[in-house]
């Protein structure tokens, strides 16, 4: 074995341990891309593991096709060459796992272990269920003129890819598929980008796409069907009517959400602002999901 392919096999073991989400790129039944990310956990067979939101594009388009390209990158403020970062892809089978299903129950332990109180309260959500991405092959780069192929039926070979294209042999024993210990019991508070209170951080210096009819029609059923009760706590929290018994979502935009509200002696209706305002849809489904956690929070 070279220096070179020794010393990416030495990097690439355990590369995936020190990650707490994965960016997720898929593609809708039409070819059309997003990208996305997510907080994941991944077993001893080397399978990565996502709770998924019904209201995401990701979650539609993984059920559409089937395969996901899962991404691992070196943050930028650990990087010695910004052009140079090292990075881990893998090409992915993808699978949503029922919440009836034998595999949801461990597959939420694993989560809640890792993760802790927010992930007990994403779990215990009936709209968001696990996504299983099987790796099926990968490339792993660790700097200008090092980027490998990963091969093997454990993902555990390593071939130099050159400029060429040709192989210059063989790196063993990386053992993805074996000992990450993502499921022991580490607590890590809340998951990446969910922590805190509050309406949500803002995208800064993101461009901003205002919410369209289509896309808050799409929001606002969804919310009536599936988060009646996460609609009552928003006007209970974040609309101040305490007394709020029922509640409907009747329209969504960038500056905020309307709703029918009924207390008691009919619906009134109430707008809930936020601050800031989403930067488009996208963000829709991450501040939504945020404010769900934080009422409940406020009001147990």
């Amino acid at each position: 074995m070279s220096d070179v392919l020794a010393r990416a096999q030495e990097q690439y073991t355990g590369f995936v341990d020190r990650f707490e989400s994965v960016v997720l790129a898929t593609v809708d039944a039409n070819g059309d891309p997003n990208a996305s990310y997510a907080p994941c956990v991944i077993d001893e067979g080397g399978r990565i593991y996502c709770m998924v939101s019904g209201m995401s594009k990701h979650t539609g388009n993984l059920a559409a096709t089937g395969k996901a390209s899962a991404f691992f990158v070196e943050d930028e403020s650990a990087a010695e060459q910004i052009f140079a970062r090292k990075r881990l892809t893998f090409t992915c089978k993808a699978r949503i796992v029922d919440r009836d299903s034998d595999d949801f129950g461990p597959i939420a332990e694993r989560f809640v272990g890792r993760f802790g109180r927010m992930a007990e309260q994403i779990v215990s959500m009936p709209d968001f269920r696990p996504v299983e991405l099987q790796p099926s092959s990968g490339s792993f780069v660790v700097g200008f003129g090092a980027a490998f192929a990963i091969k093997g039926d454990k993902l555990d070979e390593l071939v130099h890819q050159t400029g060429g294209g040709g192989g210059h042999g063989h790196g063993g024993g990386h053992g993805h598929g074996s000992g990450h210990g993502h499921g022991s019991a580490h607590d890590h508070g809340a998951a990446p980008g969910h922590a805190g209170h509050g309406h949500g951080a803002g995208h800064a210096g993101s461009s901003t796409a205002e919410i369209s009819s289509v896309e808050s029609e799409r929001i606002v059923g969804h919310m009536n069907s599936d988060h009646a009760d996460a609609l009552v706590r928003y006007a209970k929290v974040y609309g101040h009517c305490a007394a709020a018994k029922l509640a409907r979502l009747t329209g969504i935009d960038n500056r905020g959400m309307d709703l029918a509200v009924d207390s008691g002696s009919g619906e009134q209706p109430l707008r809930i602002p936020f601050e800031p305002p989403l930067s488009g849809a996208a963000e829709a489904h991450e501040r939504l999901v945020r404010m769900a956690i934080d009422s409940r929070e406020a009001l147990a």
